[in-house]
């Protein structure tokens, strides 16, 4: 199980927990807990290596990746502030706010607000929403397919607009040999991962592959692309069970 790595508390994120208290290239995702014991938020480690490179330099300058040692980064989004004073439990069980620590970015908890910041629109996969993208050299929803001017957080709405997960994008291969290392099953090639933009655009000219770390903050199984709730329709989508994947993966018509 997960146990307190130091049992500090970082001030902008909170308490942090890895599997069995430790840190380990094969178990690298950090889940923070505020002083009354709510989610406070959520990160992993990135390690490079000579084979797989470092992450992007543009991105760790800007702080999205911070470096902790030689071949170790860190990248986290915290849901709550002041997590370090915390009495009393939160009305919001999973946070109000999401903002990337050390580059202090803050992203949309609404799709309204990430239309209006000017994010892409993506495709919906079922369990995990319709996917929102932000390119950091464009002033609107455009984007520059480069890999380094990529916010590195994902963010993931459902039906009705509300935030429903994230994911982490790494252009550093992080799965091994025996296992995924807490990350999806396998690496993305740029054509896998194009599939989460919908846009016939989509290439990436600075990588060539990606691999990616999930967080839901509901639950996976409630969250269907064609929904009562949902102006999409199976017209839209493509079953990807086929596949092995066991979703449903949908590239709405009013996606450019």
């Amino acid at each position: 199980g997960f146990a307190p790595l130091t049992g500090t508390c970082d001030p902008d994120l909170g308490i942090a927990y890895t599997a069995g208290g430790t840190v380990d290239d094969d178990t690298p995702a950090t889940l923070y807990y505020d002083t009354a014991g709510q989610l406070s938020g959520v990160g992993t480690d990135v390690y490079s290596s000579w084979s797989a490179g470092s992450p992007k330099q543009g991105l760790v300058d800007a702080k999205y990746f911070e470096k902790v040692d030689d071949n170790r980064y860190h990248i986290a989004v915290a849901v709550r502030e002041d997590p370090c004073n915390a009495e009393t439990t939160s009305t919001y069980p999973v946070g109000d706010r999401l903002v990337v620590k050390g580059a202090d970015v803050v992203l949309p908890t609404t799709e309204a607000s990430a239309i209006e910041q000017g994010w892409m629109k993506g495709s919906c996969f079922d369990g995990m929403g319709t996917h929102y993208f932000k390119d950091l050299s464009s002033t609107d929803s455009s984007m520059t397919w480069v890999a380094e001017n990529l916010l590195p957080v994902v963010v993931m709405f459902d039906n009705e607009g509300d935030f429903n997960a994230i994911f982490f994008a790494s252009t550093v291969v992080q799965q091994g040999l025996f296992g995924p290392n807490n990350w999806e099953p396998v690496p993305l090639p740029n054509g896998q991962m194009c599939g989460n933009f919908c846009d016939e655009d989509c290439t990436f000219s600075d990588t060539s592959i990606w691999s990616t770390m999930h967080f839901y903050f509901n639950d996976p199984e409630a969250m269907k692309c064609v929904a009562e709730d949902s102006s999409i329709t199976a017209g839209d989508c493509t079953d990807l069970s086929l596949l092995g994947m066991g979703m449903t993966q949908c590239c709405p018509t009013y996606v450019a």
